[in-house]
Protein backbone atom coordinates (compact mmCIF):
# COMPACT_ATOMS: atom_id res chain seq x y z
CA UNK A 1 0.00 0.00 0.00
CA UNK A 2 1.30 3.36 -1.10
CA UNK A 3 0.74 5.54 2.11
CA UNK A 4 1.61 8.95 0.54
CA UNK A 5 -0.37 8.39 -1.93
CA UNK A 6 -3.51 7.23 0.02
CA UNK A 7 -3.44 10.33 2.28
CA UNK A 8 -5.81 12.98 1.05
CA UNK A 9 -3.88 15.38 2.64
CA UNK A 10 -1.31 14.59 -0.45
CA UNK A 11 -1.61 17.02 -3.84
CA UNK A 12 -1.66 14.91 -6.53
CA UNK A 13 -1.81 16.19 -10.38
CA UNK A 14 -3.70 13.36 -12.31
CA UNK A 15 -2.65 12.84 -16.33
CA UNK A 16 -5.46 14.27 -17.08
CA UNK A 17 -4.29 17.93 -15.85
CA UNK A 18 -1.38 17.57 -18.51
CA UNK A 19 -3.70 17.41 -21.72
CA UNK A 20 -2.36 20.17 -23.52
CA UNK A 21 1.07 19.96 -25.39
CA UNK A 22 2.95 21.85 -27.63
CA UNK A 23 4.42 20.87 -30.78
CA UNK A 24 7.31 22.45 -30.39
CA UNK A 25 10.40 21.43 -30.54
CA UNK A 26 9.37 17.39 -31.09
CA UNK A 27 11.07 16.78 -34.20
CA UNK A 28 14.04 17.68 -32.46
CA UNK A 29 13.99 16.33 -28.73
CA UNK A 30 11.15 13.79 -28.87
CA UNK A 31 12.33 12.75 -25.37
CA UNK A 32 11.89 16.06 -23.91
CA UNK A 33 8.02 16.28 -25.11
CA UNK A 34 6.59 16.74 -21.84
CA UNK A 35 3.74 19.45 -21.29
CA UNK A 36 5.44 21.02 -17.80
CA UNK A 37 8.30 21.79 -19.61
CA UNK A 38 5.96 23.24 -23.23
CA UNK A 39 2.72 24.07 -21.91
CA UNK A 40 2.78 27.35 -20.68
CA UNK A 41 -0.36 27.17 -18.68
CA UNK A 42 1.18 23.64 -16.74
CA UNK A 43 4.22 25.07 -16.27
CA UNK A 44 2.27 28.76 -14.96
CA UNK A 45 0.61 26.28 -12.63
CA UNK A 46 3.59 24.17 -10.80
CA UNK A 47 5.98 27.65 -10.30
CA UNK A 48 2.40 28.81 -8.31
CA UNK A 49 2.25 25.38 -6.50
CA UNK A 50 5.03 23.76 -4.32
CA UNK A 51 6.15 21.05 -6.53
CA UNK A 52 8.25 18.31 -6.19
CA UNK A 53 9.31 16.36 -9.58
CA UNK A 54 11.21 12.71 -8.45
CA UNK A 55 13.02 11.45 -11.48
CA UNK A 56 13.20 7.94 -11.98
CA UNK A 57 14.75 5.48 -13.91
CA UNK A 58 17.81 3.15 -15.03
CA UNK A 59 21.52 4.50 -14.70
CA UNK A 60 22.23 6.03 -18.38
CA UNK A 61 18.07 6.71 -18.86
CA UNK A 62 18.40 10.45 -18.84
CA UNK A 63 17.31 11.31 -15.61
CA UNK A 64 20.24 14.01 -15.58
CA UNK A 65 19.47 15.85 -19.39
CA UNK A 66 15.67 15.83 -17.90
CA UNK A 67 17.07 17.57 -14.67
CA UNK A 68 18.71 20.07 -16.22
CA UNK A 69 15.62 20.65 -18.76
CA UNK A 70 13.76 21.33 -16.07
CA UNK A 71 16.32 23.71 -14.09
CA UNK A 72 16.08 25.72 -17.45
CA UNK A 73 12.43 26.05 -17.64
CA UNK A 74 11.79 27.17 -14.05
CA UNK A 75 15.28 28.53 -13.48
CA UNK A 76 15.72 30.43 -10.63
CA UNK A 77 12.80 29.11 -8.75
CA UNK A 78 14.31 25.54 -9.09
CA UNK A 79 16.35 23.46 -7.52
CA UNK A 80 18.03 19.95 -8.40
CA UNK A 81 19.17 17.47 -5.87
CA UNK A 82 20.96 14.57 -7.22
CA UNK A 83 21.84 11.50 -5.71
CA UNK A 84 25.33 11.40 -8.20
CA UNK A 85 26.20 14.44 -5.72
CA UNK A 86 26.38 12.40 -2.90
CA UNK A 87 28.81 9.73 -4.73
CA UNK A 88 25.63 6.96 -3.99
CA UNK A 89 26.03 3.79 -6.12
CA UNK A 90 22.22 3.44 -8.00
CA UNK A 91 22.93 -0.63 -7.21
CA UNK A 92 22.38 0.89 -3.37
CA UNK A 93 19.72 0.65 -1.36
CA UNK A 94 17.87 4.03 0.12
CA UNK A 95 18.71 3.80 3.65
CA UNK A 96 22.47 4.28 4.07
CA UNK A 97 24.11 7.41 5.55
CA UNK A 98 24.48 8.71 2.06
CA UNK A 99 20.66 9.08 1.61
CA UNK A 100 20.36 10.33 5.17
CA UNK A 101 22.54 13.53 3.72
CA UNK A 102 20.89 13.97 0.73
CA UNK A 103 17.28 14.02 2.85
CA UNK A 104 18.81 16.15 4.93
CA UNK A 105 19.70 18.43 1.96
CA UNK A 106 16.06 18.09 0.41
CA UNK A 107 14.15 18.52 3.74
CA UNK A 108 16.30 21.73 4.09
CA UNK A 109 15.05 22.84 0.50
CA UNK A 110 11.72 21.87 1.29
CA UNK A 111 12.06 24.46 4.56
CA UNK A 112 13.11 26.83 2.19
CA UNK A 113 9.91 27.05 0.35
CA UNK A 114 11.58 26.59 -2.99
CA UNK A 115 8.76 26.56 -5.95
CA UNK A 116 10.34 23.52 -8.24
CA UNK A 117 12.56 20.93 -6.44
CA UNK A 118 13.92 18.31 -8.67
CA UNK A 119 14.99 15.12 -6.65
CA UNK A 120 17.34 13.17 -9.36
CA UNK A 121 18.18 9.53 -8.48
CA UNK A 122 16.93 5.89 -9.37
CA UNK A 123 14.10 5.64 -7.31
CA UNK A 124 13.63 1.83 -7.88
CA UNK A 125 12.27 1.17 -4.50
CA UNK A 126 8.81 1.43 -3.14
CA UNK A 127 10.36 1.89 0.49
CA UNK A 128 12.00 5.00 -0.87
CA UNK A 129 9.50 6.00 -2.72
CA UNK A 130 7.04 6.23 0.76
CA UNK A 131 10.33 8.38 2.50
CA UNK A 132 9.87 10.91 0.05
CA UNK A 133 6.13 10.51 0.00
CA UNK A 134 6.06 11.16 3.47
CA UNK A 135 8.59 14.58 3.47
CA UNK A 136 5.96 15.91 0.15
CA UNK A 137 2.94 15.58 2.46
CA UNK A 138 4.96 17.21 5.23
CA UNK A 139 5.99 20.00 3.62
CA UNK A 140 3.06 20.23 1.53
CA UNK A 141 4.78 19.36 -2.15
CA UNK A 142 2.68 18.23 -4.55
CA UNK A 143 4.51 14.95 -6.08
CA UNK A 144 5.02 14.44 -10.12
CA UNK A 145 6.73 10.68 -10.84
CA UNK A 146 8.43 11.06 -14.09
CA UNK A 147 10.69 8.54 -15.87
CA UNK A 148 12.89 9.61 -19.00
CA UNK A 149 11.29 8.60 -22.54
CA UNK A 150 14.73 7.92 -24.39
CA UNK A 151 14.11 4.88 -26.76
CA UNK A 152 17.19 2.85 -24.64
CA UNK A 153 15.44 3.50 -21.24
CA UNK A 154 15.01 -0.10 -20.93
CA UNK A 155 17.89 -1.31 -22.48
CA UNK A 156 20.50 -2.60 -20.15
CA UNK A 157 23.18 -3.06 -23.37
CA UNK A 158 23.23 0.49 -24.44
CA UNK A 159 23.06 1.71 -20.35
CA UNK A 160 26.12 -0.31 -20.32
CA UNK A 161 27.53 2.12 -21.71
CA UNK A 162 26.11 5.27 -20.99
CA UNK A 163 25.72 4.90 -17.31
CA UNK A 164 29.18 6.48 -15.76
CA UNK A 165 28.56 4.32 -12.91
CA UNK A 166 30.26 0.96 -14.49
CA UNK A 167 27.52 -1.20 -13.86
CA UNK A 168 27.27 -4.71 -15.45
CA UNK A 169 24.52 -5.54 -17.28
CA UNK A 170 23.28 -8.37 -14.50
CA UNK A 171 23.28 -5.27 -12.06
CA UNK A 172 21.58 -3.10 -14.48
CA UNK A 173 18.56 -5.99 -14.88
CA UNK A 174 18.71 -6.43 -10.77
CA UNK A 175 17.33 -2.85 -11.06
CA UNK A 176 14.64 -3.02 -13.38
CA UNK A 177 11.82 -5.28 -11.91
CA UNK A 178 10.94 -1.90 -9.53
CA UNK A 179 11.06 0.23 -12.36
CA UNK A 180 8.54 -1.25 -14.47
CA UNK A 181 5.57 -1.34 -11.87
CA UNK A 182 3.38 1.60 -12.16
CA UNK A 183 2.86 4.05 -9.17
CA UNK A 184 -0.73 5.20 -9.19
CA UNK A 185 -2.91 6.82 -6.58
CA UNK A 186 -4.99 5.34 -4.41
CA UNK A 187 -7.40 7.96 -5.35
CA UNK A 188 -8.03 10.84 -7.62
CA UNK A 189 -8.87 14.89 -7.10
CA UNK A 190 -8.89 17.67 -8.02
CA UNK A 191 -7.21 20.47 -6.35
CA UNK A 192 -7.84 24.37 -6.69
CA UNK A 193 -4.58 26.04 -6.48
CA UNK A 194 -4.29 28.97 -4.93
CA UNK A 195 -5.32 31.87 -7.26
CA UNK A 196 -7.93 29.24 -8.57
CA UNK A 197 -9.31 29.40 -4.69
CA UNK A 198 -9.07 33.18 -4.67
CA UNK A 199 -10.76 33.49 -7.57
CA UNK A 200 -13.89 31.50 -6.35
CA UNK A 201 -13.45 33.02 -2.78
CA UNK A 202 -14.24 36.59 -4.80
CA UNK A 203 -16.63 35.01 -7.32
CA UNK A 204 -18.78 33.47 -4.08
CA UNK A 205 -18.32 37.35 -2.39
CA UNK A 206 -19.37 38.86 -5.23
CA UNK A 207 -22.64 36.90 -5.50
CA UNK A 208 -23.48 37.33 -1.45
CA UNK A 209 -23.32 41.27 -2.34
CA UNK A 210 -25.80 41.41 -5.57
CA UNK A 211 -27.99 38.71 -2.56
CA UNK A 212 -27.58 41.90 0.00
CA UNK A 213 -29.08 44.42 -2.26
CA UNK A 214 -32.25 42.44 -3.17
CA UNK A 215 -35.31 43.67 -2.01
CA UNK A 216 -37.08 40.28 -1.50
CA UNK A 217 -34.08 38.52 -0.23
CA UNK A 218 -33.63 40.94 2.54
CA UNK A 219 -37.49 40.21 3.60
CA UNK A 220 -36.84 36.42 3.58
CA UNK A 221 -33.65 36.93 5.02
CA UNK A 222 -35.32 38.14 8.38
CA UNK A 223 -36.85 34.87 8.90
CA UNK A 224 -33.44 33.32 8.70
CA UNK A 225 -31.49 35.58 11.05
CA UNK A 226 -28.17 36.79 10.11
CA UNK A 227 -25.88 34.38 12.04
CA UNK A 228 -27.49 32.02 10.59
CA UNK A 229 -27.06 33.32 7.12
CA UNK A 230 -23.24 33.88 7.96
CA UNK A 231 -23.08 30.28 9.24
CA UNK A 232 -23.91 28.36 5.74
CA UNK A 233 -21.05 30.52 4.56
CA UNK A 234 -18.48 28.45 6.52
CA UNK A 235 -19.71 25.15 7.79
CA UNK A 236 -22.45 22.63 6.58
CA UNK A 237 -25.50 24.37 7.98
CA UNK A 238 -27.36 26.17 5.31
CA UNK A 239 -30.23 29.04 5.46
CA UNK A 240 -33.71 27.93 5.44
CA UNK A 241 -34.32 29.95 2.66
CA UNK A 242 -32.26 27.65 0.46
CA UNK A 243 -33.48 24.45 1.92
CA UNK A 244 -31.16 22.42 4.29
CA UNK A 245 -28.93 20.24 2.98
CA UNK A 246 -29.91 17.54 5.00
CA UNK A 247 -33.54 16.91 3.89
CA UNK A 248 -32.23 16.19 0.62
CA UNK A 249 -34.47 18.80 -1.55
CA UNK A 250 -33.13 19.67 -4.63
CA UNK A 251 -32.93 23.65 -3.24
CA UNK A 252 -29.68 22.64 -1.34
CA UNK A 253 -26.45 23.92 -2.27
CA UNK A 254 -23.18 21.53 -1.92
Amino acid sequence: MNRGFSRKSHTFLPKIFFRKMSSLGAKDKPELQFPFLQDEETVGTLQECKTLFILRGLPGSGKSTLARAIMDRYRDSTKTVSADTYKITPARGGFSEEYKRLDKDLADCCRRDIRVLVLDDTNHERERLEQLFEMADQYQYQVLLVEPKTAWRLDCAQLKEKSQWGLSVDELKKLKPGLEKDFLPLFFGWFLTKKSSETLRKAGQAFLDELGNNKAFKKERQHCGEEVLLQGLHTDHLCPLCDAQDNGSPGGAE
